[in-house]
């Protein structure tokens, strides 16, 4: 199962006729059988047509681990990316198919889909070379088209891995900003360097988008759950030296009052 896409390659009838039906939840050893195929490759579109409804339904399978889940995702997303740059349209696969699992599957796969995401942006090798079309290109529209809006889903984990991916958007960081901040809730912060100005770079980001910084700042510090990172008073001098207008933006406002509380 695990060389499955090589022997349908080979032959494909003998394949459908006694490899792909085992694959089916209502055969005795359909469970082993994805475990095996969900670490190997995506195969032709005639293998994928013919596997793909017994994959959806196994993300509902208990006896599927996370780590299967999340390659069997993987191939999801890939052939979604190259949907969307015109490629591999004979993979019968749409959007709403996988938000599906995506929102029926353990919270580790959801983080998993952002971490595959945020790879693709930050890939130096990656296509569209500039950063800020990979974002609006590809990326975005597949994040919009597929993420699940419900607020059960969103998570700490989930919430991390959309900040660094937005840290790869290079000129479009504020148009991913505003993409994902509804989706983005507080983790532990001890120091805003460790999430926001990473590498010189992204400190580049905060100097060029003053407000989109501040707007993820603001979503990501509630001194209700976790302490005010100690470097915010730091973070929103750099943000008024950069733009001194947005001394008047909520986000400001209210991540200057927290300063000031941490100070007293």
């Amino acid at each position: 199962m695990r060389s499955l896409a090589y022997i349908e390659s080979i032959d494909h009838q003998w394949t459908v006729t006694y490899l792909i039906p085992g694959l089916f939840w209502n055969r005795p050893h359909a469970a082993a059988m994805w475990r095996s195929f969900a670490g190997g490759s995506i195969g032709t579109a005639r293998l994928f047509n013919a596997a793909k409804t017994p994959m959806l339904e196994a993300f509902a399978q208990p006896t599927m681990a996370d780590h299967d889940l999340e390659g069997l995702m993987v191939q999801f997303l890939n052939i979604a990316l190259a949907h969307l740059r015109g490629e591999a349209l004979d993979y019968l696969l749409t959007p709403a198919e996988i938000k599906r699992p995506l929102s029926s599957s353990p919270p580790g796969l959801r983080a998993n889909a952002i971490w595959q995401l945020w790879h693709v942006m930050g890939h130096a090798e990656g296509e569209p070379a500039d950063k800020s079309a990979r974002w609006r290109q590809l990326v975005g529209p597949l994040f919009q088209e597929i993420w699940p809006p419900d607020a059960k889903f969103r998570d700490e984990h989930v919430s991390e891995n959309l900040v660094l991916l937005t840290l790869e958007c290079g000129e479009a960081f504020e148009e991913a900003v505003n993409t994902v901040i509804d989706f983005i809730v507080p983790y532990q912060l001890y120091l805003i360097a460790h999430s926001l100005r990473l590498q010189k770079e992204h400190d580049a980001l905060v100097r060029r988008f003053p407000r989109a910084a501040l707007r993820l700042a603001n979503a990501l510090i509630n001194p209700t759950f976790y302490p005010v990172p100690n470097d915010l008073a730091d973070f929103l001098q750099l943000c008024v030296d950069s733009d001194a207008s947005v001394a008047v933006e909520a986000s400001y406002i209210r991540l200057f009052g927290l300063r000031r509380q941490q100070g007293a």
